[in-house]
């Protein structure tokens, strides 16, 4: 008997070759996005817990702080700080008043009021992949420290005075050009600041993330702090 072999016609040849293609194509986007995914799930674990420490210190800062003595800064093309209003601006840099003296003691007056010695600054500074910020953290004395300084007075009820851009851009200018620059953490890509000082209330947002392509992850954190005062 004789056997006979069939080819494959060309209709055939052609809809195997689609459905490889179609696999093909599947797996060309697929693939990547699971040997992505490990890597972007650590980078927002990373991205939530280096801004919750920069958030607690900020927090801490605020609490021990006054309403009144918050300001929001701009750091180009020149350094230049204002009070805060009530709705929420991004900032990249802003001042806050500070009981605590260059050893971190934080020092009361004889009626039991802070005696306010300087200013905590936190700042923005692009990383050196352009990716997102590096948030510094730097204290700074206010004039006349140590003794009597310009945003203390006994008569003030506790609040400091005169806390206004003259005071506070010197020391702001001082703390940028610090080296190395002292970092507190990574990875922050916005920073807003908003004061309600009716209500001692400072309102405050940081979004962690960074920018790598087309892949984007961004956490962010918002709180309505009381201050001290």
């Amino acid at each position: 008997m004789r056997r006979t072999q069939r080819g494959s016609s060309i209709a055939e040849v052609l809809t195997v070759t689609v459905i490889i293609g179609m696999l093909v194509s599947a797996m060309v986007v697929i693939v990547p996005l699971l040997i992505k995914a490990p890597g972007q799930m650590q980078g927002q674990v990373d991205d939530v817990n280096t801004a919750a420490i920069a958030l607690y210190k900020i927090r801490r800062d605020f609490s021990e702080g006054d309403a009144k003595g918050v300001m929001s800064c701009t750091t180009a093309p020149v350094v230049s700080c204002l009070t805060p209003g009530a709705g929420m601006t991004s900032v990249q840099a802003l001042v806050v008043a500070t009981a605590e003296n260059g050893s971190g003691a934080f020092q009361i007056d004889s009626n039991g009021n802070p005696n306010w010695q300087g200013f905590y600054i936190y700042w923005l500074v692009p990383n050196s992949a352009g990716t997102s910020f590096d948030l510094m953290r730097a204290w700074e004395p206010a004039p006349g420290y140590p003794g009597p300084t310009a945003i203390y007075s006994p008569t003030s009820g506790g609040s400091p005075v005169s806390v206004t851009n003259a005071i506070v851009q010197p020391l702001v200018t001082a703390a940028l050009a610090l080296s190395p620059p002292p970092v507190l953490t990574n990875y922050i890509s916005q920073m807003s600041l908003g004061d309600t000082s009716s209500t001692s209330t400072i309102q405050f947002q940081l979004v962690a993330g960074t920018t790598g392509g087309a892949d984007q992850t961004h956490t962010t954190f918002q709180s309505n702090t009381y201050a001290r005062n």
